[in-house]
């Protein structure tokens, strides 16, 4: 081997030291790579996202949408306002039956949409005071029942 006449020999070696050094390196993490696409198969994968709840806040930091449980194990979401209040809840209960409900610029629920478990759907409007003002319901197979508050309830025919 001959060397440049402007460096000298040990330079030369050490400059060959490094890039082995270096080349070394790069095989390893190449190797290592090589191995883990073949490896990668039989190593147990993690869910995308777990968490136990989201709020998601807009750029002024008021939470706008937020997603969670209850302590009675029952699933949530809630759609806020600029302001923060919740204007639309959904819940789905732990037995998997959900229920919807519409808030007024109050915060009195005014709109309430549920399955219950015996299957009937419900649909309330309610009063600022929270009481069903109108409420509708199917009774059985054949008939669907409107109530008025203060009136009779009437049964509609199929």
């Amino acid at each position: 081997m001959t060397s440049h006449p402007s460096v000298p020999p040990d330079a030369a070696i050490a400059a060959l030291e490094r890039r082995v050094r270096w080349l070394t390196a790069v095989c390893v993490f190449l190797g290592l790579g090589f191995v883990l696409v073949f490896v990668r198969p039989w190593i147990p994968q993690s869910p995308d996202l777990v968490v136990r709840s989201l709020t998601v806040r807009d750029s002024l930091g008021v939470p706008r949408v937020q997603l969670g449980r209850f302590e009675s194990g029952a699933a949530f979401v809630r759609v806020n306002d600029p302001s923060g209040r919740t204007r639309l809840g959904a819940v789905v209960e732990p037995d998997g039956h959900p229920d919807l409900h519409l808030v007024g610029d109050d915060g009195a629920h005014r709109l309430r949409l549920a399955v219950p478990p015996d299957g009937r759907p419900v649909v309330n409007l309610l009063a600022p005071e929270g009481l069903a003002t109108v409420s509708i319901a199917a009774r059985d197979g054949r008939a669907t029942a409107v109530a008025l508050r203060g009136r009779d309830t009437l049964w509609l025919a199929p």
